[in-house]
């Protein structure tokens, strides 16, 4: 259970379905289950709202242009650890933690050390889920929150995996929430690019020489056309997961400041620099690269070619 005060900001009503006690005049049974399909709950605002909008107009509001969270709620976020600290960072930072640890002479300090470092993961995911539940409560865009949710459930990732933990916030703020009411194709691809998924569905560890199909197998079943042969009717073989996979492997999470090994011929496409833009990843020449950040603008597009020779050590830093 997540206790949340924040004063200042709307409370939502005891039961969905009952209108506020400050609105005095009532609101057609068909309205309220309408508001109750685009909204956690009605308060007293969202009514107000609705009744200077109508329908259309509130819509028109919620899709085009979400209302602004209110002070309260955006100071409370912005208090939270995986506001003030990118994924990049917290994830860097455990990795060096784990080495630090690692070196340790003593067992029992190993064992301390890595109690707190996991005691710290958990708080990270508890904040996550704490931002998420604030938002639904509070903030004024809630078809953008509800979209979130949905959309956080079909391509949904586990915190308990991997690394999952320390990148999961920035997995629903950038590339769920960033995308939850634009088109599929920008949010499919903002997953595809996202540290949390590639680490879940263990794409991050794929290689050319040692395919693991995971990710592309949901990609296709769970995330796009549905399961071959299924009531979708897509129509996909064991081949085209297999490339799929193949396309995937030069995506990956690299949080060391490795510089990608590659053959001569090719060093002058891959290059680190301090411009996001200019990043490339170790696929072959003139594809596209893969970047840490999932708030990629909706014309991007992950490169589409033949398999990567990257070692999942050697994959591009991945930066927002």
């Amino acid at each position: 259970m997540v206790g949340l005060v924040l004063t200042g900001c709307s409370t939502t009503a005891d039961h969905p379905a009952r209108l506020p006690q400050s609105v005095s005049q009532p609101v057609a049974q068909s309205d309220l289950r309408w508001l109750n399909r685009v909204t956690f709950g009605l308060d007293s605002a969202t009514v107000t709202r609705y009744r200077e909008l109508g329908r259309t107009g509130f819509l028109d509001e919620q899709l085009q242009g979400p209302p602004q969270d209110p002070p309260d709620l955006t100071a409370a976020i912005s208090e939270l650890v995986i506001t003030q600290q990118s994924a990049e960072r917290l994830l860097r930072g455990t990795r060096a933690e784990q080495q630090r640890i690692n070196a340790l002479g003593s067992e029992d300090g190993k064992q301390q050390a890595r109690t707190a470092l996991n005691q710290r993961g958990n708080q990270i995911a508890y904040e996550t889920a704490k931002r998420h539940l604030m938002r639904a409560l509070y903030s004024p865009a809630q078809l953008r929150e509800q979209m979130t949710w949905f959309w956080m459930n079909h391509f949904s990732v586990y915190a308990a995996k991997g690394s999952v933990r320390w990148t999961l916030g920035e997995y629903e703020e950038r590339a769920v929430r960033a995308h939850a009411l634009g088109t599929f194709r920008a949010l499919v691809l903002a997953t595809v690019k996202a540290p949390a998924m590639l680490d879940y569905l263990d794409n991050a560890q794929s290689a050319a020489g040692r395919l693991n199909e995971n990710y592309a197998r949901e990609l296709l079943e769970l995330h796009t056309v549905g399961v071959s042969g299924g009531a979708s009717g897509s129509r996909y073989s064991q081949q085209d997961v297999q490339e799929l996979a193949r396309v995937l492997t030069g995506v990956g999470i690299n949080a060391t400041d490795n510089v990608p090994r590659l053959p001569p011929s090719r060093r002058s496409s891959s290059r680190r620099s301090a411009s996001p833009s200019s990043r490339r990843g170790c696929h072959p020449a003139g594809t596209r690269r893969a970047t840490w950040s999932s708030s990629t603008s909706a014309g991007s597009r992950p490169w589409t070619g033949p398999a990567s020779r990257c070692s999942p050590s050697s994959r591009p830093i991945l930066t927002p």
